[in-house]
């Protein structure tokens, strides 16, 4: 931390509101449309599944106006699975939170998304080990974020450091999206390989219906003519351990 920054409690820069009870709530008032309401399973690497929230009416939606969501809040889960951090940079709608949640506003102080960042920091970290380390039930009550102590620098310095960082998650989530890729090009890679096989070429034999001639049926479904489909047993009763070389 450099001299220029100053550490304070998260309150003191911060509006800090959890849903207080459910009034009655239940899943069967959820509705196809309306206002958003969301739940710890509905955030994933710090977005928001917009898609699949439930719905509640205006009426349920007004009835707990101290947690309406802006652009610029903060959420995260305070029960349960403690601690997904997820920012609200744009909504879809109106919008609140169910029963665990919490909601952080940052005040003229503290950049949103700087807070974001540090909300997914070793501080914030700390203090979700030792709720889940010191209860049977892990909870973050209010009084904890309030109290929770956030260094931070002046509001230009926090903007920049937060452009950086998601600059970084970006490419990290645009990574990943390319490494999911191709485990998928390589799973369905090793399914032709594993029921076609290579030819003499060393080529990918076409498939059964392209070129029949070339397949035969198996307990495991149609496989090169010249291959064998037979149990694990099989291969270990009639296993030779003298045809094994160990190469070196």
């Amino acid at each position: 931390m450099c001299d220029n920054w100053q550490t304070q409690n998260l309150g003191t820069n911060c509006y800090i509101k959890a849903r207080i009870g459910w009034r009655g709530l239940s899943a069967s008032e959820y509705l196809e449309t309306g206002a958003f309401l969301i739940a710890g399973k509905h955030i994933k690497n710090g977005v928001i599944d917009w898609v699949n929230c439930d719905h509640i009416s205006e009426f349920r939606f007004r009835e707990s106006q101290e947690i309406a969501l802006a652009k610029g809040d903060i959420i995260l889960t305070k029960d349960g699975t403690i601690g997904r951090v997820a920012r609200i940079d744009s909504l879809p709608g109106k919008a609140t939170i169910n029963g665990t949640m919490m909601l952080v506003r940052p005040l003229k102080a503290i950049d949103y998304r700087f807070l974001y960042h540090i909300l997914n920091g070793k501080e914030f970290a700390k203090l979700i080990d030792d709720k889940v380390s010191g209860s049977s039930i892990p909870h973050i009550f209010q009084r904890d974020m309030v109290m929770l102590p956030v260094s931070f620098p002046e509001l230009s310095q926090q903007q920049t450091i937060a452009r950086i960082l998601d600059t970084l998650d970006t490419t990290i989530r645009e990574t990943e999206a390319i490494i999911a890729k191709l485990k998928a090009v390589k799973q369905g890679l090793l399914y032709d390989l594993l029921t076609r096989g290579l030819d003499d070429n060393g080529e990918l034999r076409p498939p059964q219906p392209e070129a029949p001639h070339l397949y035969k049926k198996s307990p495991l479904g149609w496989i090169p003519k010249e291959w064998e489909a037979v149990t694990i047993a099989h291969l270990a009763i009639n296993h030779d351990p003298e045809s094994v070389k160990i190469h070196q």
